[in-house]
């Protein structure tokens, strides 16, 4: 995990392993908001964001998945 960063630009990923309900709030954030999200990760089972136009990560607590699992 800590030479992740030797992997960028390569195309390829390294994915930790997440839960399930982990694992589909990080591909909502992905899919139901591209418009929105810039980029998503998981770090240490933790989900943050990026949205456009923004230069800061937050995190999504586990107060905010049902909002994100909820969206079209």
């Amino acid at each position: 995990m800590k030479r992740d960063k030797l992997l960028k630009g390569t195309g390829l990923y390294n994915n930790e392993d997440l839960t399930k309900q982990n694992a589909e709030v990080l591909a909502s954030l992905r899919l139901k908001e591209p418009g929105r999200v810039e980029k998503s990760w998981s770090f240490e089972s933790k989900l943050f964001v990026r949205y456009r136009g923004s230069e800061r990560n937050e995190q999504i607590h586990f107060n905010q998945y049902q909002g994100w699992l909820s969206k079209p």
